[in-house]
């Protein structure tokens, strides 16, 4: 009844809009219940909600074009009709919106914006940045976000509209919240706060606390979140808000959840399930009944866990929930992993995997990649299990989730644990354990703690030659390590975490001869693994996933059923409609006596078209055969494109082979690291180096251009400079470039004319005394860069011209100075500084350059090139690579 009601309502309401839109004699009233009219349909039926806007346009561009006689007795009449029209390209701006037709929106948001611009409409204006902030929200583009919000705000304040100032201030700190800015967010949103409690205003205090508990729970500070939650509680009771409490009561449980504090976890979340089922909310249903399940799940609890995950994901099918079908298919995968059901788990995940790139949620799409890997691990598939780890890490760092990085570095762990690489394995287990302590996930620190054990314990298996008090040594890690993570299982009542620490702890003390330590954890062990794997969970399980399957295909039988009745009905009403047509039929019949009289009429004009139809044949075979012309053209620039690639990867191998190799590079360089990144597939960028007698000379050279053209000068440069060291024996930094410049023009045959190319290169070029650590260096346009042993920048000044023809050619400086043991020497082309990324799609620079060679140099020089070479990665992002990129660095 009170649907009905409600509908009845409705449809009067917009009945008497139009009746009064046909009754009304003004422009303006008219312009402004067809903008109502659309209002009425918007929520509902958003395409008929466009047409009578766009109804409200053209009615005011009639106005505005003069055709109305209306302006002639309304001063300001044409100032409140374009008023109007702002109005209606905003609103319109929203339809589009909602259809996530984000370019449209932006195109009538302008236009909206050039109005109130226009008259002057502040109000306006603000609305409408902010309605762009969140086109560009929905897009995760959070810097654009930012600046539109930023401008609204801007507005807001030189109005003085509290109402608008206190959405201003939490959009803005939403903003910085997503762009990792959270003192900035929090600052936003305690401003957002003081507005709201001068206002008294409590719905939007608790949308405040709200704001700042989610923001203290993503940085992993769950007491400070929970403060915030449960004010957020005691106001929503006050206003008797059952949709605001059940949504706080889950933050605390996620909260009680993020702590290792399962059990309390679990008690809020019930709350909030139990408000959700009375509102018939099925968003927090399954929200709910999942958030249960996990807590369930990281307790190995696992028919208990199932049964509500299970509850979760037939609420989410049914409902279509996709966001939340996803995450159910990813905790019912791990729990298949957790029993040991592989290829079970890896079914689930890459269910979870497919929505997720449907959806475009990287953070899921990082958490499904990294779950498959960890199974194709315990499937011991290693390398496809680092495949999908390293996947899942790339996209964590991206999207700067700390959780699931922690996860990764763990699982990355494992598989070099398993491949035997033990030292990678340390690193990367401490890196998770640090990152888990800092965000306060106590289960990963758990594990954490549980794998480092197994590590240690396997180190003192690995190997034969190790001594007795070596083997001790490692066993006591693992123990050490053992104790502290079952601390962490005890205090978050995880009995799997229990039941693997134990058995780890067992070995150690076996090993070792510790007897009675070793019952005493064989006994928790015993224990345990009959809690998770009894005979009666695991029939339990198998029954619950059997009814859930059952039940699925009862429904789709269901579903048959009613289309065989609609089928049958369908079956019906077509025979009644055959009926009909046997008498129209013989209607046909009567008619056709009289179409007759007409045939000789249709004869004479299908010869007519017969002859039209021949020419058409004509034109029709030249077109073809025109076409075949071109699909065979198409065909020879195939092959001509294949022949040129072939042509410059055969020029990439000849290049490859005139840089030093890796075993020459070690002569010549030393301890260095090269990083080599060609823009194409050949490079406009050389490095070279060699030693004559007591000198050791290396450089690194940036050609005019890249591709091809780039790499033709590189070979030029790398045949000149062995001409000039290996042949003349010139070992002065200045006159080695000094004699390259003079080989460069004459083979250019550069002349200096005004329009010539101004082929020639960058270099920077050294000249190192291997017994006295004297080091010449001459540059032109690439400076040459030192980090001390005691992590000081040095920078020495090139020459400001080319290794080419100049209109105002000087002599090369020679730079002469000492270096010690341990200094770093780094030789580079423009490539790095000059590479467009990061947040605001800003070039990388110099600066950022120097900071971090500062903090790498004094680490392992492989270890350089890896956060160099996956730093570039990360910083281009999506970006095309904007240069060749070549970085020696040389240690002393």
């Amino acid at each position: 009844m009170i649907f009905g009601l409600k509908c009845y309502s409705q449809n009067k309401e917009l009945d008497s809009l139009k009746i009064a839109f046909k009754l009304a004699n003004h422009d303006t009233t008219r312009i402004r219940l067809l903008v109502s009219i659309g209002d009425r349909y918007s929520a509902g039926i958003p395409d008929t909600a466009l047409i009578y806007y766009q109804k409200a346009l053209d009615l005011v561009n009639k106005v505005i074009a003069g055709s109305s006689s209306s302006t002639k007795n309304h001063p300001g009449f044409l100032n409140e009709i374009k008023l109007l029209k702002h109005t209606a390209l905003r609103k319109t701006g929203n339809i589009y919106v909602s259809q996530k037709a984000h370019d449209k929106a932006i195109e009538y948001y302008l236009k909206a914006i050039a109005i109130a611009e226009e008259t002057g409409n502040k109000a306006g204006l603000s609305r409408t940045y902010a309605n762009i902030g969140i086109v560009y929200y929905n897009q995760k583009n959070y810097s654009k976000t930012l600046e539109y919000d930023l401008k609204a705000l801007k507005i807001s304040e030189e109005q003085g509209d509290r109402n608008e100032l206190k959405k201003g201030y939490v959009n803005v700190g939403s903003d910085y919240e997503m762009l990792d800015s959270n003192e900035l967010a929090i600052g936003f949103y305690n401003k957002s706060l003081a507005i709201t409690e001068e206002m008294g205003d409590k719905k939007g205090i608790a949308t405040c606390y709200n704001k700042m508990g989610l923001n203290y729970l993503r940085q992993g500070k769950q007491n400070i979140a929970l403060e915030f939650f449960f004010k957020c509680v005691k106001i929503f009771e006050e206003l008797g808000d059952k949709s605001g409490m059940a949504a706080s009561y889950g933050n605390i449980g996620d909260s009680f959840f993020s702590n290792g504090k399962y059990d309390e976890a679990r008690e809020y979340v019930m709350k909030s399930l139990e408000i959700s089922e009375v509102l018939d909310d099925k968003i927090f249903m399954t929200i709910g009944y999942r958030q249960i399940g996990d807590t369930y799940l990281r307790q190995g609890l696992y028919d208990k866990a199932l049964e509500y995950l299970l509850k979760s994901l037939k609420i989410s099918e049914a409902s279509g929930i996709k966001m939340q079908i996803l995450n159910c298919y990813n905790d019912i995968g791990a729990l298949y992993s957790e029993l040991k059901l592989y290829l079970k788990s890896i079914e689930y995940h890459l269910k979870s995997l497919k929505i997720s790139e449907e959806l475009g949620d990287k953070r899921m799409i990082a958490m499904s990649n990294s779950n498959v890997g960890l199974n194709y691990y315990y499937l011991r598939m290693y390398d496809k299990a680092l495949v999908y780890q390293l996947k899942s890490l790339k996209i964590s760092e991206e999207t700067g989730d700390k959780t699931q990085v922690s996860i990764c570095y763990v699982n990355i762990a494992v598989v070099y644990a398993a491949q035997g690489l033990y030292e990678k394995a340390i690193e990367y287990y401490f890196r998770s354990l640090k990152l888990s302590q800092e965000i306060g996930d106590k289960f990963v620190t758990g594990a954490n703690y549980k794998y480092i054990a197994d590590l240690y314990i396997t180190i003192a298996d690995s190997s034969e030659n190790l001594s007795t008090e070596e083997r001790a040594k490692n066993l006591n890690s693992a123990i050490r390590y053992g104790n502290a993570g079952y601390n962490y299982a005890q205090e978050i009542s995880s009995v799997s975490l229990q039941n693997g620490i134990a058995s780890e702890l067992q070995k150690a003390y076996t090993k070792l001869g510790k007897f009675k330590e070793a019952i005493k954890y064989a006994s928790i062990f015993i224990a345990t693994q009959d809690s998770l794997f009894n005979e009666a969970k695991t029939k339990a399980l198998t029954e619950m996933s059997v009814k859930y399957e059952t039940e699925k295909k009862q429904l789709q039988l269901e579903k048959m059923e009613k289309q065989k009745e609609l089928d049958n009905k369908t079956i019906e009403a077509q025979h009644a409609e055959n009926r009909k047509q046997q008498v129209i039929i013989i209607a046909i019949i009567g008619i056709l006596v009289i179409v007759l009289v007409f045939s000789i009429i249709v004869l004479r004009m299908f010869r007519q078209k017969r002859k039209a139809n021949i020419l058409l044949a004509k034109q029709k075979e030249e077109i073809s055969t025109q076409r075949d012309m071109l699909s065979q053209q198409n065909i020879i620039l195939t092959e001509q494109k294949k022949e040129i690639t072939d042509s410059i990867r055969y020029a990439k191998r000849i290049q490859s082979a005139i840089l030093p190799g890796e075993e020459l590079s070690k002569n010549i360089f030393g301890e260095h690291f090269i990083l080599f990144r060609p823009k194409d597939i050949v490079s406009g960028d050389f490095y070279w180096g060699i030693n004559i007698n007591e000198w050791r000379i290396i450089t690194v050279a940036d050609c005019t251009g890249h591709g091809v053209p780039g790499a033709f000068m590189s070979l030029l440069g790398i045949s000149f400079l062995n001409e000039i060291v290996r042949k003349k024996e010139i070992t002065k930094a200045s006159e080695i470039i000094e004699h390259l410049r003079s080989e460069i023009i004459e083979a250019l045959q550069q002349k200096g004319a005004t329009g010539e190319a101004k082929d020639g290169m960058d270099i920077v070029l050294c000249v190192l005394n291997t017994a006295t650590k004297e080091v010449q260096f001459c540059g032109a346009n690439n400076n040459l860069i030192i980090v001390t042993s005691t992590q000081e920048l040095k920078e020495i000044p090139s020459d400001k011209m080319p290794v080419a023809i100049y209109e105002n050619m000087k002599p090369f400086t020679n730079h002469s100075l000492s270096l010690n043991k341990g200094d770093t020497i780094y030789l580079a082309s423009d490539g790095f500084e000059d590479q467009f990324g990061g947040h605001y799609n800003k070039k990388f620079k110099m600066k950022q350059l120097k900071s971090l060679l500062i903090d790498i140099s004094n680490r392992p020089m492989n270890e350089q090139w890896e956060i160099l070479d996956s730093g570039f990665e990360k910083w281009k992002g999506e970006n095309e690579q904007t240069d060749d990129v070549t970085i020696l660095g040389v240690r002393l």
